[in-house]
């Protein structure tokens, strides 16, 4: 068996342990002295001991060149190579190397280049070949057995030699972060914002791409707890602290947070007592969780998720310290950040925006992972898959999943087209795999309906916004209604539909990927056919943790009766501590009937006088709802006329999903335009000209940009529309295509001149808006 000596300069200590573990993964024995020699222990004979028994010599030259204890090495080796040809010598030139300032006897060996800080795997398995006398194709760089791919798993720091495909965003990101502290990065769900951050931006600062900085790295996911999930990622920071310091740490590190001082942040990491030359990169990943897990119905500007927004974006600006902070979030969120003015300044500034993978990245993706387990692929069927991705939102995620539902098919063989076929291919790879654990792991109905308690739970109800995931304590889940929960549970980790403990918490349960819930057919189900049932069921969740932990109100009135409603529809999905919340709250009822009942007889005449005078017949309520609404009121920064929206549901079928008809919930009122903005309200906000192509005062701006519509709405105290509200409010009610016949209700091509035409030509839907159909396109929060 070879023994290869590695020999480096201590510049290069990084890549050399990273450089080695690749060449052990090719089944050699390396030598490397930063594994091997003992501190305190004589280190001289150890390493003329390893010289000796080495059968072959890589050296790693850096910037540094060949100098010292390196030099001696190397000439040892030279040496050595003149009275054994078999002996290799192989120089390894790293980034910064100087091939002409090699030692002269050095240049005579063949060289390769290698860039360390992000190994190309080809290279080393050349070097591999090389000294194993083998063809480089026949060299694994990964152990027998193990899959190159992740399938619905995210990327982590140890998978940065399986992640391809994402260079140069690696390298625009190294950029943007050395110019901010706070770098939001933003995509389509699916598009691989996790690994990219995880496998791509870390590893490449630990591997010194930013310079040889003293990087001490934390992250988390906000969940529905934000301050305790940034209390629990404290001790990352430091990651010499014992068990019991960190279990300390995270109780001291909850209180400070929680004490509502401004400099919560600067005195943690001064408890902390981090090297003053270090920096540290908070890395909080789907970022939009603090929005979308923020308890319905809470003011959220004096939410906990609003704190965490605070300390975040003060300690990134604070110009004393060294804090990074790196944010994962949807594209579909974006608008969110609205809430938080400071926060919309800086991702609006700062956004790095992640688009789709184009084919050449793509067949990186599916090739190189294959090439590093050493095995060939079908001809052709990297190109049917690359084609199969196209365009469309999460196709990455998808290819993931598919090539590792493959991987598993071949059984480590050549994957064929067969073997493509066999497993649904790209877009039903991902359901017929989960349908089949369903049927063939579960051995029972009770298994397979804590599945599906456990998968409802795992998801997270869009509100105007795709469904998203949703993580979950696993002792929550244990508690389910059911059977055979922590065996469920492990069968669905095994098989790689959820997680079950993470880096940012062991406890942790979540859904795979987001993939999943767009995919999976089964699951759309389960959420939609009980969509309005789930959403109480977490209202009430919600209201019961309130009262129990910080002494909120019982269920009252409306709240109350559908609470009621809603035991009686599931009465065995009934979680314990919900069961016991609500017959409080019916019990808190008949005390307070009980009370109020002598009094309320005494002034019921005058209230009753007092509801027939100022209310509408119930004959005419409906048009008199109607006329309050359509009055509206004008926003005097703009001019224009805005009109209110009361919450809730239509019926929406998206195009892009199979033609999948749902039910979207919108839970709150908004305000939005009469009509659409006019050149003269723009040109009164904005005063930096008309930007549209059609002239005229009363007529639509047409020609703006995402970013400007958004800058508009933020200096007339508004927001974009979500894509949901916006069709929500155009539909008023209706549950067809149109609202009104085309040429009555819409300016169009078809009955325009010139495409456009002055705002409000057209009739109103039944909520008194205008050109919600045709004129131009709506402004809404998509970045699409």
């Amino acid at each position: 068996m070879a023994h290869v000596f590695l020999s480096h300069a201590s510049a290069d200590a990084a890549g050399a342990k990273a450089v080695a573990q690749l060449l052990q993964n090719a089944g050699l024995t390396v030598w490397l002295e930063l594994d091997q020699l003992t501190p305190g222990n004589p280190w001289l004979p150890a390493l003329e001991a390893a010289l000796e028994a080495s059968t072959q010599f890589v050296v790693l030259v850096g910037e540094t060149g060949v100098q010292r204890w390196v030099e001696r090495e190397v000439r040892y080796a030279l040496e050595r190579n003149t009275r054994d040809p078999n002996y290799r010598v192989i120089p390894l030139l790293g980034p910064g190397a100087n091939e002409e300032a090699l030692p002269l006897f050095l240049k005579q060996q063949q060289y390769l280049r290698l860039d360390w800080r992000q190994p190309d795997p080809a290279t080393v398995q050349q070097v591999a070949a090389a000294i194993r006398q083998v063809r480089q194709e026949r060299v694994r760089l990964l152990p027998d057995g193990v899959s190159p791919f992740r399938g619905l798993l995210t990327f982590d720091v140890e998978d940065a030699l399986l992640f391809f495909g994402r260079d140069q965003d690696v390298d625009k990101l190294l950029g943007r972060l050395a110019a901010t502290r706070f770098l939001p990065i933003a995509g389509d769900s699916g598009s691989g914002k996790s690994s990219l951050v995880r496998a791509g931006l870390i590893p490449s600062v630990l591997r010194g791409r930013m310079g040889m900085i003293d990087w001490r790295i934390a992250t988390m996911k906000p969940g529905d707890n934000p301050l305790g999930a940034l209390a629990e990622a404290v001790p990352q920071f430091d990651p010499s602290l014992k068990p019991e310091d960190g279990l300390g740490m995270i109780r001291a590190s909850k209180s400070t947070l929680e004490s509502g001082d401004d400099d919560a942040l600067g005195q943690i990491f001064a408890a902390l007592k981090l090297p003053a030359n270090s920096r540290q990169l908070l890395v909080v990943d789907q970022f939009e969780q603090l929005f979308t897990l923020a308890p319905k119905g809470e003011d959220w500007a004096k939410s906990p998720a609003a704190r965490f927004v605070d300390l975040v974006v003060r300690a990134a600006e604070h110009p004393n310290w060294n804090l990074h902070v790196v944010a994962t979030l949807r594209v579909d969120f974006i608008g969110l950040c609205f809430r938080h003015p400071k926060l919309w300044g800086l991702v609006d500034q700062h956004k790095y925006m992640l688009a789709r993978m184009e084919p050449p990245r793509l067949r990186e993706v599916i090739e190189k992972p294959m090439a590093l387990a050493g095995v060939p692929l079908d001809p052709g069927l990297a190109d049917t898959m690359i084609e199969e991705v196209g365009t469309q939102p999460g196709g990455l995620a998808l290819l993931e999943h598919a090539l590792d539902q493959l991987w598993k098919e071949c059984k480590g063989g050549k994957p064929t087209s067969e073997h493509y076929k066999k497993i649904g291919r790209l877009r039903g790879a991902i359901g017929a795999h989960a349908d089949s654990v369903l049927k063939d792991k579960l051995v029972s109905d009770e298994q397979r309906e804590m599945a599906r308690r456990i998968f409802v739970e795992l998801t997270a109800l869009g509100d105007g916004t795709e469904d998203s995931a949703r993580r979950v304590p696993k002792s929550k889940l244990l508690t389910l209604p059911g059977k055979d929960a922590e065996k469920v549970l492990d069968i669905l980790a095994h098989e790689r539909l959820i997680t079950v403990g993470d880096a940012d918490d062991r406890e942790a349960v979540t859904i795979a990927h987001e993939a999943l819930i767009r995919g999976w057919a089964t699951l759309r189900k389960w959420v939609d056919e009980r969509r309005k049932d789930i959403q109480i069921e977490r209202e009430i969740a919600q209201a019961e943790e309130a009262w129990k932990k910080y002494g909120g109100a019982l269920l009252r009135g409306a709240r109350l009766e559908q609470a009621l409603e809603w035991s009686r529809r599931n009465d065995a999905g009934w979680m314990p501590e919900a069961r016991k919340f609500v017959e409080a709250s019916r019990g808190g009822r008949q005390r307070d009937r009980a009370l109020r009942w002598g009094a309320a007889l005494a002034i019921i005449g005058v209230l009753g006088v007092l509801i027939v005078s100022n209310l509408p017949t119930i004959e005419s309520g409906y048009r008199w709802v109607r006329r309050s609404l359509a009055a509206g009121r004008v926003n005097p920064k703009d001019g224009l006329k805005y009109v209110n929206i009361p919450p809730g549901e239509f019926r929406r079928r998206d195009k892009d999903d199979d033609g999948a008809a749902y039910d979207v919930r919108i839970s709150k009122g908004f305000w939005i335009g009469q009509t659409e903005v006019t050149q003269a309200a723009y040109e009164r906000v904005i005063q930096q000209g008309k930007p549209s192509t059609f002239k005229g005062s009363d007529r639509p701006v047409e020609t703006v940009s995402w970013e400007d519509a958004s800058a508009y709405c933020q200096k007339v105290g508004l927001r974009l529309p979500t894509e949901a509200e916006w069709e929500y409010a155009a539909r008023a009610g209706t549950t067809e295509e149109r609202y009104g016949d085309l040429d009555k209700v819409a300016v169009h091509g078809g009955n325009s001149a010139d495409a456009t035409a002055p705002v409000g030509t057209k009739l109103p839907n039944a909520w008194g808006l205008y050109d919600m159909l045709g004129n131009v396109w709506e402004w809404t929060n998509d970045w699409y």
